[in-house]
């Protein structure tokens, strides 16, 4: 083995540690890209060193010489490798340098964008990053081989829904792209988190309302929601059973094809269910939208905020929270210290200093304004 060229040792190494056709977990063309890029970026293949022959990469990865063509032709559109007619294939001797950061936003409903932005650019100013945001809906069509490309650093990923960590985030972590997800969620495998604390957020959002005295509460929670947590309802379960207090539901369909928008939707629900549960004084709202339609329900039926009823928003602010009459206390995400915390940790993915992958959790932030008060002697059982 000491007289093979570079390039060869590497293959002998890297094609035995890829397993053979049966462990294969990634399909063999992606499989033989990743493995040269990384080899390429790690500087084991170095610029200007020529690769073996298509017909020995074919033998060396137990494929097609055609599945070879088409991973070479990739990496050389990339900017990885040069094709030579007749002389053969070797590493780009001026390799384009990584450094554009890939903002992935998996649906186009993510509020308050500017704030987390805001975050994002805070981590990245003094690293001279280009930052590119895609924005894809569905998130089946975000190119994912624009994320293989040379240029590109490292990818965050801004709030996937459930299913969407089973498709999206594996799809992106394979191309050995350093990722991390920015998300209400910490069960993800693969991947660095930086995740808003969903338990911790439920259980202090139902805590404001048990600490004064609150003993009947209604949960507006959305029906088969891919992007709400099931953690902050645990949290809230495990503080109400920790109090004593009853949880009432107003589930709400908030999915793309319910005939109105969620606040609409939320107050014709909580309407229905307080006119059925009257002896309710808290209500906790699961996300602005909700907790919108929860305010104007109340006033709908006369009851007067906080006095005849109380409500706390969880999981984000809006405009129209801060403007009610009065302004609706919130624990918001914090947005854009969560997303400079993301990309300060993709920095360290990037350089090397940290191997991961890591969880990094925050708490929410209360924002205490008008609409939460004691019940009123007698009101609840």
């Amino acid at each position: 083995m000491s007289g093979a060229r570079p390039s060869e040792q590497m293959l002998n190494q890297t094609a035995s540690a890829a397993g053979d056709s049966s462990e294969r977990r990634e399909p063999i063309v992606r499989e033989i890209q990743r493995v040269l890029r990384d080899r390429i970026r790690e500087g084991e293949l170095v610029a200007g060193a020529k690769l073996p022959s298509m017909r020995q990469l074919s033998v060396e990865f137990a494929c097609s010489l055609g599945i070879v063509k088409q991973a070479v032709n990739t990496l050389a559109a990339q900017g990885f490798l040069r094709s030579s007619p007749r002389r053969g294939v070797f590493v780009a001797s001026h390799a384009p340098t990584a450094r554009e950061i890939v903002v992935v936003l998996p649906h186009l409903e993510i509020a308050r964008l500017h704030v987390a932005m805001r975050g994002v650019h805070t981590a990245l100013d003094a690293a001279e990053y280009r930052i590119a945001i895609h924005a894809t809906e569905p998130a089946s069509e975000l190119p994912l081989d624009y994320l293989s490309s040379a240029s590109v650093a490292g990818a965050l990923v801004l709030l996937p829904s459930r299913s969407e960590h089973d498709s999206l985030v594996p799809a992106i972590t394979q191309r050995g792209v350093p990722t991390v997800v920015v998300d209400v969620q910490t069960r993800l495998s693969g991947a660095d988190v930086v995740a808003i604390d969903a338990i911790e957020t439920g259980r202090l959002g139902a805590e404001h309302l048990f600490s004064r005295g609150h003993k009947r509460v209604m949960v507006v929670e959305p029906i088969l929601d891919q992007r709400t947590p099931s953690e902050v309802l645990d949290g809230i379960g495990n503080a109400a059973e920790a109090a004593g207090a009853k949880l009432v539901r107003a589930r709400v369909d908030r999915s793309s094809d319910a005939p109105r928008p969620g606040w609409s939707t939320a107050r014709v629900a909580v309407r229905e269910a307080l006119e059925h549960e009257p002896d309710v004084t808290g209500v906790i709202g699961l996300g602005p939208q909700l907790t919108l339609g929860a305010c104007l329900a109340a006033k709908d039926l006369g009851r007067s905020l906080p006095d005849d009823l109380s409500l706390v928003g969880l999981l984000g602010d809006s405009s129209a929270l801060q403007s009610s009459e009065p302004a609706i206390t919130i624990f918001d995400n914090p947005l854009r210290e969560v997303c400079r915390a993301a990309a300060a940790r993709l920095i360290e993915r990037i350089d090397g200093l940290d191997e991961g992958p890591r969880v990094i959790t925050m708490p929410p932030i209360l924002i205490e304004r008008g609409s939460v008060a004691s019940p009123r002697s007698g009101s609840a059982p």
